[in-house]
């Protein structure tokens, strides 16, 4: 039922937007594909572009379609616009998949095929699950490799998130408290606006869950959390066109259960987890009167720490911790023809662990690297090629054996597109990504013991970078009401790295890191959206949106000669149907998300994995004060069907079932 509803609204959207009646509408309107006509993006190119100047496939998840969820997690919020997550009941570790690649599952942010930064600076970690979105604007959602923007560790996409700011916008407020399901609490404050020169977007949030349940309704022991998480981006304007800018962004999760295998189902067998996230930056801007030039320079600095505490007091507590240093400069030239952007990244992340951590116990990463990117426009702004081009220099330094590796990376994009009419843009799409083997890969020496068997983990200090050559097409329609938008995406790996077990002796197994032959993934992306409330010149929102991901190929080889084998964790498709409603005059909104993953080919058993989730939630004005604000009440419930299900290849970790929460909202 769910696949025919879908393939109707698809066929649909198609239609309408290839009516010839509408694809040349020209109304000046507040509608959906003005919106997405003029959107301005920076992650593609590192510098302000219209959206229809683009080569690459990009999504970019609004600021509405954040504040309609009814998520208050990064991971959740992906998990209802299609992208794969993979979690732990408790929330202590999380990762993203983009096309196949994953962020790393310990949460390293040098190991991840994904790579998140806030306003594009790394912060240190992979795991999804120490990311808030109690301050963030929008989020802008790369694709396919982006190392010439980024560097390494974006071989599968990027996940930038852009949070608010308070440049030139009147003073905005907001408070919000929810209870639930499982012992749930969450408080949200939220303050932002300018005065004179001087601007401000900040936020706290809070968050408190007891152990949930299972969709069978198993209490899941150990699987309780609490988080707090603090984002400030302020800054001073002068000269006009010239800003100073602050940023602060901490995250904490102290005393947060990771549950056991679930089977067991024992508190008294898992372990508690700190950890916590701290990046702060500070960052000029500025341009010349005509934006002929504009510049950037930025430093950051962050810590990531996390700590597994085993709650049976049998083994030493694991202590990880990542330091990291940034800088970065840039210059933009823009003329009429074409834009060029110029810099230097500079990246230094100091690792360091205890002899308890399943990693190596120090190490040293250094990374310099010039870019140069470059937009032509054409033809009269039909015909965009992109160029650009970023030579990485980097050294690793392992602590344990003394190992120090060099080592450099260039790496090319090009990307064409091209708009016959306005309403139509046909795109291509090159480039490389290269990933680097963690220090762990590296330089790994540590065991860990599971119900009497020792596993021993030996790290290669001969392993090689992964590379990837990426290949994608794609077609974008859209008119006042809606959009349609479909990407092929073929990529191959080589030097594909993964665990290879190469002895048993009695208790004790013995595994190594190896460089696989090579991995090939391949796919088509598809997105539509409709305004219907637009379309049939109503007051009132209607916009049924789909996203779908579908594999043709996900398959890895160990040598030349060896069979293909399927990259396991991978579903071989994921759909996300989103219906969202809001009325105005009332102040009613509703928002309904159906997400189904299916075909997804389990590691443990080999099984194929496939679920589906929904979600809703419902917001209403109680009370108006005008000038003073407004009250609004709110209903969401996660996982509506109560689907007992998980989202990775383990069996030991099962997701919560239904969840209902209630609350209000003061917004002034």
């Amino acid at each position: 039922m769910l696949k025919n509803l879908l393939s109707v609204m698809l066929l649909s959207m198609v239609l309408c937007i290839a009516s010839p009646t509408t694809i040349f509408a020209q109304e000046t309107s507040t509608t959906l594909s003005e919106s997405l006509l003029n959107l301005i993006v920076v992650s593609a190119s590192r510098f302000n572009e219209s959206f229809r100047e683009v080569t690459s496939n990009i999504t970019v998840i609004s600021g509405e379609e954040i504040d309609s969820s009814s998520t208050n997690t990064l991971d959740d919020l992906f998990i209802q616009k299609g992208f794969k997550i993979s979690k732990n009941p408790g929330g202590s570790l999380s990762t993203i998949q983009i096309r196949g690649f994953s962020t790393d599952a310990h949460g390293n942010d040098l190991g991840s095929h994904v790579l998140i930064v806030i306003n594009g600076r790394r912060i240190a970690t992979g795991n999804s699950s120490m990311i808030s979105l109690a301050n963030v604007d929008h989020i802008e959602i790369i694709r396919g490799p982006a190392a010439v923007q980024f560097g390494a560790s974006a071989m599968g996409g990027v996940v930038n998130i852009i949070t608010k700011k308070g440049v030139g916008q009147p003073f905005h407020a907001l408070l919000s408290a929810e209870g639930g399901s499982y012992d749930t609490f969450k408080a949200l404050a939220r303050l932002s606006g300018s005065y004179e020169n001087f601007d401000i977007a900040t936020a706290f949030n809070f968050i408190t869950q007891g152990n949930m349940k299972t969709g069978a309704g198993v209490e899941f022991a150990n699987s309780d959390f609490k988080t707090y998480a603090f984002s400030l981006e302020t800054g001073y304007t002068f000269e006009e066109l010239h800003r100073i800018g602050l940023s602060l962004n901490y995250f904490d999760s102290p005393d947060t259960g990771s549950p056991g295998y679930y089977p067991q189902n024992d508190s008294d067998i898992a372990a508690r987890v700190d950890k916590n996230n701290f990046a702060m930056a500070l960052d000029y801007t500025g341009s010349t009167a005509d934006n002929r030039f504009s510049w950037t320079a930025m430093f950051s600095h962050g810590v990531d720490n996390r700590e597994y505490i085993d709650t049976r007091g049998l083994e030493e507590t694991s202590t990880y911790k990542v330091i990291s240093n940034l800088a970065n400069a840039q210059l933009t030239f823009n003329q009429d023809i074409f834009t060029i952007t110029g810099g230097i990244d500079y990246l230094h992340y100091d690792s360091t662990s205890n002899e308890a951590a399943l990693s190596a116990h120090g190490s040293k990463y250094s990374n310099f690297a010039p870019f140069l990117i470059a937009k032509i426009r054409l033809l009269e702004e039909k015909l965009i090629l992109s160029l650009g081009g970023r030579y990485d220099f980097f050294t690793i330094d392992l602590e344990d054996t003394g190992k120090h590796t060099d080592k450099n990376h260039f790496s090319p994009s090009i990307g064409i597109a091209y708009l016959p009419i306005e309403n139509l843009k046909i795109r291509a799409h090159y480039t490389k990504g290269f990933a680097l083997p963690t220090d762990s890969q590296l330089g790994a020496n540590f065991i860990y013991s599971y119900y009497g068997t020792n596993y021993y983990y030996i790290g290669n200090e001969n392993l090689a970078p992964e590379y990837s050559d990426s290949y994608e097409f794609g077609i974008d329609v859209f008119n006042n009401y809606a959009d349609f938008e479909i990407t092929y995406f073929w990529n191959k790996t080589r030097n594909f790295i993964s665990t290879s077990r190469y002895l048993i002796d009695g208790p004790n197994w013995y595994y190594t890191y190896i460089n696989n032959d090579i991995a090939y993934r391949s796919g088509v992306e598809i997105a539509a959206a409709i305004d219907i409330g637009g379309l049939l010149d109503q007051n009132f929102v209607l916009k049924p949106s789909l996203s779908l991901t579908h594999f043709f190929t996900f398959k890895t080889r160990t040598t030349p000669t060896s069979l293909f084998q399927p990259i396991t964790g991978v579903p071989e498709n994921a759909i996300a149907f989103n219906l969202f409603f809001k009325h105005p005059e009332s102040d009613f909104m509703a928002n309904l998300s159906i997400s189904r993953f299916t075909n997804q080919l389990t590691a443990t058993t080999g099984a194929h994995l496939s679920y589906t989730t929904v979600d809703l939630v419902l917001q209403k004005r109680l009370l108006d004060f005008n000038q003073f604000g407004k009250l609004s009440a709110r209903v969401s419930v996660n996982n509506f069907t109560n689907e007992d299900f998980r989202t990775n290849n383990s069996a030991g970790y099962m997701m919560p079932g239904r969840r209902i929460y209630g609350g209000l909202i003061y917004e002034y």
